[in-house]
């Protein structure tokens, strides 16, 4: 039945209350589909009591206010909630080679003959074991671990050595002083590297193959440049190094038995903390075979960072600074002065460090738990080192370490997480 709406149709009460309900209809009808889509919006254009209208208003808004709570649980479940690992081993076609870091003994930092001489020429009656002495103060002072003698001394020598360093020393900043030794007297990289083979031919070490970086505890070391890559199976793969004994020419090193190299295998470049050493030794073939595990976590609660590559070594060295050295004496050491944030520190007076190094000798050991938790980088790599070692019939003639690094095979082990959904 169709109604034809008009004033005159108001004479009958039934016709008027059809006709009515056709105008609301019609009213109804003259409204955008997509309003009779949206639960409830239909109904509060219809009611004319505006109690109704109050009604259906607040059934609309607790359908919407319950869909944004909806939204954000769900999304609040993807970011806590429970993760999935994946792994898996590929087969790649190169992997790049982990930082190979590789650090003298604290007998063969220095030539002692050489400075014996040079302090001989202003005291005469010097001793060779007090010229050893004044190296230790010279290391102990400027940050080096394992200065044993020192602790041995006496308060009397302790100013003894002092005195014959600042005679030493003279005309000298204790920066400028760290370095004109080092390069005086220390390790030359063409010295003591004599070949190395990488990628099926010799390489220059000292331009292609290694830098000279500080370590944490054991100075200038030298550590092999960031992009090296194996590209073939193990054997022929392999990067193999000829070194000669440091300093060689110290009084009776080459007999002693405990000559030997110390040996750092990261996955971060630049400067490292001297944590888990291998030692390598002289007159065998020493092999490092290398597993490498590659990760890349999904940022969560804050269990890694997305703005940094790798394990964080910078933010561990920086906390041991702090506790260590620049917050009980508002200084630094002379081969960390370049790190960010730390050049507007004065380097630390020698006799300081070494005074404080003889009352606590295990103040500056490199086991330290920090309060600051140094996050690493959601990506990052982990290399699990095996070190092999081989005899040989005869010394080698021209070095004295042999020392060589691979993958067994060009694979990595993937582990990557992402949120269970």
């Amino acid at each position: 039945m169709v109604y034809r709406c008009s004033l005159s149709d108001e004479k009958n009460e039934k016709d008027s209350s059809e006709c009515q309900t056709c105008k609301l209809r019609d009213m109804y009808n003259t409204y955008p589909a997509w309003i009779s889509e949206v639960h409830g919006l239909g109904k509060i254009i219809s009611k004319q009591c505006v109690l109704k209208k109050w009604l259906w208003i607040s059934v609309l808004f607790c359908c919407i206010g319950g869909s944004f709570l909806t939204i954000l649980r769900i999304i609040k479940e993807h970011k806590e909630g429970e993760t999935s690992t994946f792994t898996s081993v590929k087969i790649v076609p190169s992997l790049d080679l982990p930082a190979l870091t590789i650090c003298p003994d604290i007998e063969d930092i220095l030539n002692i003959n050489g400075i014996y001489k040079e302090v001989q020429s202003f005291r005469s009656n010097i001793t060779t074991n007090e010229v050893e002495d004044l190296i230790h103060y010279f290391l102990a002072g400027n940050g080096y671990n394992h200065m044993n003698r020192i602790k041995y001394f006496t308060r009397n020598y302790v100013d003894y050595i002092e005195k014959l360093y600042i005679q030493w020393s003279r005309n000298y900043t204790t920066f400028d002083f760290f370095f004109h030794i080092q390069k005086k007297y220390g390790i030359n990289c063409k010295e003591f590297f004599v070949e190395c083979y990488y990628q099926r031919k010799i390489e220059d070490c000292c331009k292609k193959i290694f830098n000279v970086i500080p370590v944490l505890g054991r100075g200038l070391c030298f550590q092999t440049i960031k992009g090296l890559k194996q590209q073939d199976e193990d054997d022929i793969g392999k990067l193999i190094l000829k070194i000669k004994a440091p300093n060689y020419s110290n009084t009776n090193r080459l007999n002693k038995k405990n000559l030997k190299l110390i040996i750092y295998v990261n996955s971060d470049f630049g400067i490292i903390r001297a944590t888990h050493p291998i030692y390598i030794f002289p007159n065998i073939i020493n092999t490092l075979v290398i597993k490498a595990r590659k990760i890349e976590l999904i940022y969560k609660n804050a269990d890694c960072l997305m703005e940094i590559e790798g394990n964080n070594n910078i933010c561990t060295l920086k906390n041991w600074l702090k506790s260590k050295l620049i917050r009980p004496f508002n200084c630094t050491f002379s081969y960390l002065k370049n790190i960010s944030q730390d050049n507007q520190f004065p380097i630390c007076n020698l006799s300081t460090i070494v005074n404080f190094y003889f009352d606590d000798s295990n103040h500056f050991k490199l086991s330290y738990k920090s309060k600051t938790k140094c996050t690493p980088g959601c990506f990052r790599w982990q290399y699990f080192t095996t070190l092999q070692t081989g005899n040989v019939l005869a010394k080698f003639p021209d070095y004295h370490f042999n020392l060589r690094m691979s993958f067994m095979s060009i694979q990595a082990r993937e582990h990557h997480t992402f949120n269970n959904l």
